[in-house]
């Protein structure tokens, strides 16, 4: 009797698997979109529409980018404009908290947003990436999304620590707050300046690195004790000094990496608090590297913002859409031919080199689930990790607006 049951067992096993297709290009077609943007910038037609019904569906919408890619600054203006109507005034960033208030300072005139962007990047920055003062937010085309979301009137929220190569700008930016500028403070203030900008864009300071070395600077030390008295100022001296100590971590290999985590996940609740004093459900782009926005753990098996938000829809009774940004053309050159792009090099094969792609995963999702296809590992972390997957036209870095 038991190798009879075994037998049926195995003879049902055997029907199921041979029942199950591999995921070809045509089924995945059925689910894929191909748009451009029109003359103006805009999103139009049916993928207008599918994209406004996802924003109206949900409370968290996140694009999980490539870094520097200049089609998806296009393509963010873009889309803020599109899901405004749906209710959307909050958009985070990759970027520190004091970093997007300096940003949401300086595109106040949005039509200005691209001359202060230069004007600081050359005070503070250098031609080439990564020696900017503000990361992600640096390049020519990138003004367009920050300029868009000042015209809509978007609260600018810098969910990550502050920058590397940022200090300097904040160390000024720390002074001008000063309300008595005593003679004293003012010694102070230009002795630390002076140290900082000699190491700025240095990595390491006798030896050492130099975000360890930072925390216990004397002179850094001397001008925030005679500031730390007024609360708005400690609390920006304590996010400085978070910052360095996440990168110190890093580099000393003790835990950087969820330490980060940890805190982006903190500041999305302290500023989500906020909004909810307007807004009783207040919705909220996120655009953040596409290793942070997953909905389960990110592939490093880390609790990150997307696993985060994806609860906390789960906790609201709304939804969180994760929308997994690739380039597949960069420079007339095909990357999915690219050693490190072989988990989505499957996904990527949909990609043109004259349009937008977009895909939608879900009921691919729900086909694998359902055992009724088979598909590769990379293609499997992808419908289970992300919504939508979209790849940029022919794509290309961009320059550093200076």
């Amino acid at each position: 009797m038991r190798q009879y049951n075994l037998l049926i067992f195995l003879l049902f096993f055997q029907l199921n698997v041979f029942s199950q297709e591999k995921l070809t290009r045509e089924k995945v077609e059925e689910y894929t979109k191909y748009f451009n943007l029109n003359s103006e910038g805009k999103i139009e037609g049916e993928t207008a529409d599918f994209l406004k019904k996802k924003a109206d569906e949900n409370q968290f919408i996140g694009i999980g980018e490539i870094h520097q890619s200049q089609q998806l600054s296009y393509f963010t203006a873009a889309f803020l404009e599109l899901i405004k109507e749906k209710g959307y005034k909050n958009f985070a960033l990759e970027i520190g908290t004091y970093s997007a208030d300096k940003l949401e300072e300086i595109s106040k005139k949005s039509s200005k947003t691209f001359e202060e962007l230069k004007k600081l990047n050359r005070k503070y920055g250098k031609s080439k990436f990564p020696y900017v003062p503000f990361i992600f937010v640096d390049k020519i085309a990138d003004a367009k999304f920050i300029e868009k979301a000042s015209e809509l009137k978007y609260n600018l929220w810098g969910i990550d620590r502050e920058y590397e190569f940022s200090y300097l700008i904040h160390l000024d930016e720390l002074y001008s707050r000063v309300k008595n500028k005593t003679s004293e403070i003012t010694k102070a203030y230009e002795k630390a300046r002076k140290k900082i900008a000699k190491i700025n864009f240095k990595l390491k300071v006798s030896g050492e690195s130099k975000y360890c070395w930072m925390i216990n600077e004397p002179m850094m030390k001397e001008f925030f004790s005679l500031i730390d008295s007024d609360q708005e100022l400690a609390r920006y001296i304590r996010e400085m000094k978070n910052s360095w100590s996440i990168y110190c971590r890093f580099v000393r290999g003790k835990g950087g990496s969820n330490a980060r985590a940890r805190y982006m996940r903190r500041k999305f609740d302290s500023l989500y608090s906020e909004a909810k004093k307007v807004d009783e459900i207040p919705k909220v782009l996120v655009k953040l590297g596409g290793v942070h926005l997953t909905h389960g753990k990110s592939i490093f098996g880390r609790y990150d913002v997307g696993n985060h938000l994806h609860d906390k829809a789960k906790e609201n009774k709304t939804g969180f859409l994760a929308i997994r940004h690739m380039w597949r053309y960069k420079n007339g050159s095909d990357q999915s031919k690219k050693k490190n792009y072989e988990g989505t090099r499957f996904l990527l094969s949909l990609g043109k080199k004259d349009q937008w792609t977009l895909i939608d995963l879900r009921p691919l999702k729900k086909l694998w689930m359902d055992k009724k296809i088979i598909v590769d590992k990379g293609t499997e972390w992808e419908l289970k990790s992300y919504d939508l997957f979209l790849i940029s036209p022919d794509d290309t870095k961009g320059k550093v607006n200076r």
